[in-house]
């Protein structure tokens, strides 16, 4: 009887927050992949469906976990860079940061992550479109070009780094491809094979500021 007491006593004390930080609690044990509502209410004390009454879905949840990874970005200061540098500064802390928590790469992929801290970076890369010419319809289209090259290429990075299709595979591979067929690809060789470095990143994200600098002096 007096557990009963307990668990609805923690019922009436439990908060959005609360649950919340049970929540990355319990990621940092086990990883996103093992985040229930079951699991999490075990560790909250309450019945399962005591926690919609604090998040409306797993997926609200899962939008709150991400949006607290993305309070780590780094945001350039008003007024201290040109447009251009800040679109580079955002989408490499955006690069960065998904490569150091794998975790929620999926979850951003999946699902819209709204929330404070990815709406002030969503804020910072407007503001910079604004400068350079570039506004509404023509800034939701270069905003959504440069977070999905972002999510992409780290995507990519991470897949490369578990897959066990080893280099040398790949490369015997693209050695017996008939040189008159594929003439372009022989010349890259390997180079073509590891273009998912940083450095490759850098160089995709400068050449699509560089695009969006070219539409905006048009």
């Amino acid at each position: 009887m007096s557990r009963g007491r307990d668990v609805g006593s923690k019922a009436r004390s439990l908060t959005r927050e609360d649950v919340i930080e049970a929540a990355a609690e319990l990621v940092a044990e086990v990883g996103f992949a093992g985040l229930g509502m079951r699991a999490l209410a075990e560790r909250c004390g309450v019945a399962t469906m005591t926690l919609y009454r604090h998040v409306d879905t797993k997926e609200d949840l899962l939008s709150e976990l991400a949006d607290r990874v993305l309070a780590q970005l780094t945001l350039p200061a008003p007024g201290t860079l040109s447009w251009q540098e800040e679109l580079t500064t955002v989408f490499r802390s955006v690069h960065d940061l998904l490569l150091e928590h794998p975790d929620i790469v999926e979850i951003v992929a999946r699902q819209p992550v709204a929330g404070e801290a990815a709406y002030r970076g969503a804020e910072v890369v407007l503001d910079a479109l604004r400068r350079a010419g570039i506004e509404g319809e023509a800034a939701a289209s270069a905003f959504a070009t440069l977070y999905t090259f972002t999510l992409g290429f780290v995507q990519q990075q991470l897949s490369m780094s578990v897959s066990g299709d080893s280099l040398d595979r790949r490369k015997g591979l693209l050695d017996r491809l008939p040189v008159d067929d594929f003439d372009n690809l022989s010349r890259l060789g390997a180079v073509f094979l590891l273009r998912h470095s940083d450095r490759h990143f850098d160089d995709g994200l400068d050449t699509i500021i560089r695009g969006l600098a070219s539409k905006a002096t048009q």
